[in-house]
């Protein structure tokens, strides 16, 4: 997990654990939904701002 977080600033980072930890609960079907599409977006913004970073 450290990896898919390198890139995010920290309220990013303390929104995606927020994530996953209510991923592990007991939630609706459309409040899981909402959450993996946040996760996506954040991961999303982890990849693109690797990207932009040089080597």
């Amino acid at each position: 997990m450290e990896e898919e977080l390198r890139y995010l600033n920290e309220e990013d980072k303390k929104r995606f654990e927020e994530i996953q930890a209510k991923l592990e609960g007991n939630i609706s079907y459309e409040d899981q939904k909402k959450l993996v599409t946040e996760l996506a977006i954040l991961r999303e913004r982890n990849e693109l701002k690797k990207r932009s970073r040089p080597e």
